[in-house]
């Protein structure tokens, strides 16, 4: 996949500090991750020329100009000093390559517009409403960078690609905001559009956070996501997590959330369910006024009537509500301040008041123009993605200003505060304080209880309540509803730089682990029997399954889970997540890597455990050091192979080696084994050839390679060599030697490999 794409400087800088040129060429998408990326990755190979200044002064320039692009949104803002970086892998950065430039004032320049570049991608698609995380400048040769870019809808990233390098060249050229540039409404198009189609804003915000924790996240939805690898995995949709759908239907069903609540001693408002005006006028009798009418299974506060005081008011309430459903509610009208409690696994995460619409009075300006002046307000809009929901002077604003003996055209005085809306509904332009350090115990434990008897995982309680720093005991406070699924941008903007979304994964999460045992084979695909990297995977496969494990496995000739062969294409190849991560059953999961493989597909495996590097030619050149870069624990290495020998430099210290050999006096094992490194060798012992653990001048005779005879005498000592790799794997994941030998000694090569 290749795309050219140009940008070219604006034809009239004003304060130019940097006057640039960027080509973009060579695009590259593939579905797994490349480079240090643990995302689908996007790669570019950018072309800069022009005049251009130390990194220094040129990230001092560009901070300046973040936020003329960045929106006031609390689950994307990124403070400018954290520019470029935040947006950039963690990790080493890329070097001098092939003619690299003997000017390392200009390296560094060339990397730092490189890494601007990621940055603004990787920030215009968040903007956009896709869950990106990170990109990583891949390499810098010459007057050109190569960028690894992380992409969800690829047409969404090469635009926001596209866009990132018009807003560089701009904000270089001109020094200032790039709103007067003649493309300025065609980026803005664009976004627009580009947003119709992304994530919501609850379901990005715990993907950043699950990718700030190195938590493995596989889309399944716009909404939806997994977390974690095979029977390790959980699903989370929006802010939705492990409740059953009988807990879901009786909190969109309020009056069945309120029966329950009643069971449980909770308090709540007296409720009647009616569906015509004579039986709410009849319900409201017996209940007394004031009253609430609100529609039965509806949400954020539309068709929502408070403090009703007479029947006309009730009659022209029930003909709104009507609107949303033919069910309506009729319920004691509580006096009370309205709060929204967080409830997440059993625990009151955070308490944000909520108050109505209103805006306050200047003594200048009519209350018309008060609300044009707030809805001003960059985060305040009409989607249910803002932030801030626009103020309306609607009909039922109208009647509220009534209420209060005025109209839209009246002037309040300095101070006034003026409600537009009854109800304290963030949804219809409520505004929040965060007030979880003042809540009362009991109040907190209320809300705990609310949700448990509900059966919500993630609940969000309303309470009414005159004083949330006293018992609801001594103020009468009630539970109003017990919404599941609730919405967090309340909370977000009672407490913006809260990370909310980490806090509800922790909590909901606990201890769970997320990950299984993973291990790849590094070699040169081939195809039937010839193909060691393939042979290894299923040793290991079998090793597990005679251990009780349940493994899945991908290699060239195909996926297996647990005792069977579910395709005879690898799932890889086809472009895919692997099945061995999806299925809920695999404990263990094995891949066999191959150039041609990582080539066109790259990872989607972000971490391997164990990675063994079998064999090695050119082809694999561009692949070691992102495999050696997923590696969480141990590298096992063919020490009779000198083009995997001299690989080991590339190997983080972080990681332990464990060196195989047919040879017990192979150089390389043995001045391993004198810094009291781990091996796997074949040596004497007993007047016969065994394989041989070791580690420094310990060693552990396993089995007999007369007891494998049925892999020497079809391979040689190359099959005994991959027994060896096999078993060091295993061990490396903590399996005991012990366990190993005789499920090694029964594989059942012929059936797998038919061999002539």
């Amino acid at each position: 996949m290749s795309q050219n794409l140009s940008a070219n400087p604006s034809s009239a800088p004003k304060a130019s500090f940097c006057n640039l040129r960027l080509d973009l060429s060579e695009l590259r998408a593939t579905m797994g991750a490349r480079g240090r990326l643990v995302e689908p990755t996007l790669t570019c190979r950018v072309k800069i020329s022009g005049n251009m200044v130390r990194a220094k002064v040129l990230h001092q320039r560009l901070r300046l100009l973040v936020p003329s692009l960045w929106p006031s949104q609390p689950i994307l803002e990124a403070p400018p000093e954290v520019w470029p970086q935040h947006f950039i892998v963690a990790g080493q950065r890329a070097g001098l390559v092939q003619a690299s430039p003997s000017d390392v004032v200009m390296y560094d320049t060339l990397r730092a517009l490189g890494e601007w570049l990621v940055a603004l991608t990787v920030a215009l698609q968040r903007t956009a409403y896709e869950s990106t995380y990170q990109g990583q400048v891949l390499a810098v040769e010459k007057n050109t960078v190569l960028i690894g870019l992380p992409w969800t809808r690829l047409a969404t990233a090469k635009g926001a690609l596209r866009w990132a390098a018009q807003h560089l060249i701009a904000w270089s050229a001109n020094g200032e905001s790039a709103d007067s540039e003649p493309w300025h409404d065609d980026f803005q198009k664009w976004l627009r559009n580009a947003q119709q189609s992304g994530n919501n804003i609850i379901t990005q915000g715990f993907i950043m956070a699950a990718r700030q924790r190195e938590l493995p996240v596989t889309r399944l939805s716009p909404d939806a996501f997994q977390l974690g690898w095979g029977s390790a995995q959980v699903h989370w949709e929006s802010s939705c997590f492990r409740d059953s759908m009988v807990a879901g239907r009786m909190a969109n069903y309020k009056h069945l959330s309120t029966r329950r609540l009643e069971q449980v001693s909770i308090p709540v408002p007296k409720t009647h369910v009616v569906t015509t005006q004579e039986a709410a006028a009849q319900a409201a009798e017996i209940l007394g006024y004031p009253v609430v009418v609100k529609p039965l299974n509806n949400d954020r506060g539309e068709g929502v009537f408070s403090n009703l005081h007479s029947q006309a008011e009730l009659i022209s309430a029930f003909k709104k509500a009507a609107e949303f459903s033919s069910n309506i509610i009729v319920q004691r009208h509580v006096q009370g301040e309205d709060y929204r409690l967080l409830v997440v696994n059993g625990k009151c995460l955070v308490v944000t008041r909520r108050d109505p619409a209103a805006v306050v009075g200047d003594g200048k300006h009519t209350i018309k123009e008060l609300v044009d002046i707030a809805n001003q307000d960059p985060r305040r809009g009409d989607s249910t993605r803002s932030y801030l929901i626009k103020l309306a002077l609607d009909d039922i604003s109208l009647e509220v200003l009534a209420q209060q003996g005025i109209e839209a055209d009246t002037i309040p005085a300095s101070g006034e505060k003026v409600l537009l809306r009854q109800i304290a509904n963030f949804s219809t332009g409520g505004t929040v304080e965060d007030v979880t350090d003042r809540v009362h115990p009991d109040n907190a434990l209320l809300a705990v209880r609310a949700a448990r008897a509900i059966g919500l995982s993630i609940a969000g309680v309303d309470l009414l309540i005159s004083d949330i720093e006293r018992s609801w005991r001594e103020v009468n406070g009630h539970i109003i509803e017990v919404n599941g699924g609730p919405g967090l941008r309340l909370h977000w903007l009672g407490n913006p730089t809260r990370d909310l979304n980490g806090e509800i994964l922790d909590q909901s999460l606990g201890k769970h682990q997320l990950r299984i045992p993973t291990a790849a084979v590094l070699g040169l695909a081939r195809n039937g029997c010839e193909n060691p990297a393939a042979r290894i995977c299923r040793m290991l496969h079998h090793l597990l399954v005679a251990n009780d494990g349940s493994p899945g496995t991908t290699t060239s000739q195909g996926v297996f889970i647990n005792s069977e062969q579910i395709s005879t294409q690898s799932s890889v190849s086809s472009g895919t997540v692997p099945a061995a991560l999806c299925d809920a059953s695999v404990d263990a999961a094995f891949f066999e890597l191959w150039p041609t493989l990582l080539e066109a597909y790259g990872h989607f495996c972000d971490r391997y455990e164990v990675l063994a590097l079998y064999e090695a030619d050119e082809s694999l050149s561009n692949n070691v050091s992102d495999c050696l870069a997923r590696v969480g624990h141990s590298v096992v290495i063919n020490a009779d192979s000198e083009s995997v020998r001299a690989l080991r430099k590339e190997i983080s210290a972080g990681c332990q080696s464990v060196l195989v050999s047919i040879t017990a006096d192979n150089p390389d094992l043995v001045a391993h084994r004198t810094q009291g490194g781990e091996g796997l060798t074949i040596a004497f012992h007993q007047g016969a050839r065994w394989i041989v653990a070791c580690q420094g001048n310990d060693e552990k005779p396993l089995l007999s390679v007369n007891v494998l005879s049925y892999l020497h005498d079809a391979l040689g000592d190359a099959g005994l060599r991959e027994a060896m790799v096999a078993l060091a794997i295993a061990h490396a994941h903590g399996m005991r030697w012990e366990n190993l030998i005789m499920p090694m000694v029964s594989f059942p090569l012929k059936q797998h490999y038919p061999i002539q």
